[in-house]
């Protein structure tokens, strides 16, 4: 059965009960429009992680009362886009462009070939479970020939998710292919999708092979494509597989662009604590790495080798410091990722050779460092501080 608990996305985090769904038809949401934003110069007191350090910082306009979750990619051109989800509506900006969301709940962001896509979850009359969609966030596109702009589009032919649960998104190294991965409506699956980015249609599906036998629950803990065309995807399983000795696993496994399996899957807890596979990305040079999580050891950065079935681990956190993150970037020798239960919005910097992880907190005040994307030699950074959201600049 799944777990009553907060989730904990790569990149996507609630940090409340999750949005419910209404029983009615989604209202259409509006237009594009000029930007609040305003970018301003950094707090003094954001003392610098190594040589990274915080250098600029823009206001996203939201009240970070209204924060429940947060996104941000970057696209090949180098721009980035942000989302930000409140109770009311979700703010997508780009540019100096912003789009109110509401009526559907957007969990994923991805960058395509044809501009960033947002992947929604929205409530159907007929299906018990909301239908996934996208939000094609380039007004030009007109999807399907009938879609409008500002309204999600259904995948074609549709596909429910549970009510709820975030769904993951990443696109394929040239753009032209979207993958989605949710879980499947009994709690105990995962379904991947590849979708046409500009129309939704479906053009390939399967249900994820976990590698382990018997599994009872599981949780979502991210997407990832590899610079091969790759998919890796990260699950946190209880199972009784006779392989998980503790009757748990954080699972991470490859497909194939085929949605095959493909290579040994890595089982990345160590002991008998059950570890969380908290988020799942690529580095500069397009290998996976991943960041999972246990009360003994803390926050640990996890590089598999999934052709051996085996992994490296080294520790960002010890447990006194953190236990639970909420987003992983990694760039040219380091990744970053973003910790929950700070007194201030804190990130972890770890170097990639292996030498000690350090943090950066990025302002003085209460909040959350809720989402990173790498960008450039750089990382851009969403999250709330004081009574704002901001994103941060980090070079």
């Amino acid at each position: 059965m799944r777990r009553p608990r907060l989730l904990l996305l790569a990149g996507l985090l609630p940090l409340t009960a999750c949005t419910s769904f209404a029983d009615t038809a989604p209202a259409a949401s509006s237009g594009s429009a000029t930007s609040a934003a305003t970018s301003t110069a950094p707090s003094s007191s954001a003392a610098p992680a190594g040589d990274l350090a915080v250098t600029d910082q823009t206001d996203l306009g939201t009240a970070a009362d209204t924060v429940t979750a947060a996104r941000v990619v970057v696209d090949d051109a180098g721009t980035p886009t942000t989302l930000v989800v409140g109770a009311e509506q979700a703010t997508v900006r780009s540019d100096l462009t912003t789009t109110s969301v509401s009526g559907t709940q957007v969990t994923d962001l991805a960058a395509t070939a044809t501009g960033t896509v947002g992947v929604t979850l929205t409530a159907d009359t007929v299906s018990p479970d909301p239908l996934l969609g996208l939000y094609l966030l380039n007004a030009s596109t007109d999807a399907n020939g009938d879609g409008l702009p500002g309204r999600p589009v259904p995948l074609s032919p549709e596909q429910a998710a549970p009510r709820s649960l975030p769904a993951y998104a990443a696109a394929s190294p040239d753009g032209d292919v979207l993958y989605v991965l949710a879980e499947s409506s009994d709690g105990v699956g995962a379904e991947v999708y590849a979708v046409d980015p500009t129309t939704g249609e479906l053009q390939d599906s399967a249900e994820v092979d976990t590698g382990f036998s018997d599994v009872t629950a599981l949780d979502l803990g991210g997407l990832a494509v590899t610079g091969d065309g790759d998919l890796v995807v990260g699950l946190t399983l209880d199972t009784s597989d006779p392989v998980a000795e503790s009757g748990s696993a954080a699972a991470l496994l490859r497909l194939d662009a085929d949605l095959r399996p493909s290579g040994k899957p890595v089982n990345a807890q160590e002991g008998s604590d059950r570890t969380e596979v908290l988020a799942v990305t690529t580095d500069a040079d397009g290998e996976p790495v991943a960041l999972v999580s246990d009360a003994t050891q803390g926050v640990r950065l996890i590089t598999p080798d999934l052709d051996a079935g085996t992994s490296s681990s080294r520790q960002v956190t010890a447990a006194q410091e953190a236990t639970r993150a909420g987003s992983l970037a990694a760039g040219p020798g380091r990744a970053v990722a973003t910790l929950l239960d700070q007194t201030s919005p804190t990130v972890a910097v770890a170097p990639l050779d292996g030498s000690a992880a350090s943090t950066l907190v990025l302002c003085p005040g209460s909040g959350d460092a809720l989402a990173v994307a790498a960008s450039g030699d750089g990382f851009l950074v969403v999250g709330t501080c004081d009574s704002g959201t901001v994103l941060w600049t980090l070079g």
